[in-house]
């Protein structure tokens, strides 16, 4: 489970200016079209077995996978964005460790339109990934994946514009780090005389909250409909998101969660200001 960013990222936009690189961020972007290759052309799909066709990028379940049938050094993923904002593409429930993943951003449907927005990088493990970069408007965004010949497979695709909150979570009280918040269902068992021969791991999730205060009253305004207030209204109660709660000093703290309790926003009759909770469970490996 890991953020990377690219070399280039210093201070990102929000609602109201820049703020600090460290605060949480949500990616909740699924694609909405993706095409695969093995080729340098971003329209062809020949890279998918039959049963694991690529359209299982397209849903948010983590037992539907792509997998290619190819075994060349390059495998390509074309997603198309609509909107055309972008600033990040994730992955969830992929096999993608000891591989190289190079971004590109394409302003038209060719090759030759082609810019690198995220240089070649190794990836270590098979957990939640997020890459950012510098937020742009691209039609479509290719991932290419090189690395030793075998099968690509993956559950989850996310590109688009990242969520970006405007206060870190709550400082008054302790956070649990999601890749350390292990919750484990176990079966012990034990003789007839009481002792102990052995137990059965039947789940294991990850399991914690993020805690909000001050909150921006535009930030969080149900009028206007801002992102945080879509995404705690109509996204979050339905769909699982990625998210860092300081991607900046903890990179490793990525989730690909889904919420366990309705979010309740409170305001603050002095301030005007908000506070949420978000109670979540998911995956981190």
């Amino acid at each position: 489970m890991s953020v990377l960013r690219s070399g280039n990222i210093t201070d990102s936009p929000r609602l109201l200016g820049t703020y600090d690189i460290n605060l949480p961020i949500i990616g909740l972007s699924p694609v909405s079209a993706v095409a695969v290759s093995t080729s340098n052309s971003p329209t062809t799909t020949d890279a998918e077995d039959a049963d694991f066709p690529i359209e299982n990028l397209l849903n948010q379940a983590m037992h539907l996978r792509w997998a290619s049938n190819s075994t060349t050094a390059d495998v390509f993923l074309d997603a198309t964005l609509l909107p055309d904002t972008t600033n990040y593409v994730a992955f969830a429930n992929h096999n993608f460790s000891g591989l190289t993943i190079t971004i590109y951003g394409y302003t038209n449907n060719s090759p030759s339109d082609q810019v690198e927005i995220f240089a070649a990088t190794l990836i270590a493990d098979n957990s939640p990934l997020l890459m950012e970069f510098p937020e742009g408007s691209y039609a479509q965004i290719r991932v290419k994946l090189s690395g030793p010949l075998g099968v690509r497979t993956c559950a989850v695709m996310h590109a688009g514009l990242l969520l970006r909150m405007n206060r870190g979570v709550k400082v008054e009280t302790d956070h649990a780090p999601v890749y350390q918040a292990t919750k484990i269902d176990v079966l012990s068992g034990l003789s007839e005389s009481g002792n102990f021969i052995g137990r059965l791991v039947r789940n294991q999730v990850a399991e914690t909250k993020y805690e909000f205060t001050q909150i921006d009253e535009d930030f969080f305004n149900v009028l206007t409909g801002t992102p945080l207030w879509e995404f705690t209204k109509f996204y979050a109660p339905n769909y699982p998101f990625f998210i860092a709660w300081a991607p900046n000093d903890y990179p490793a703290d990525l989730g690909f969660m889904w919420t366990t309790a309705d979010i309740l926003p409170l305001q603050n009759p002095i301030t005007r200001r908000f506070a949420m909770t978000l109670q979540v469970r998911g995956i981190t490996g």
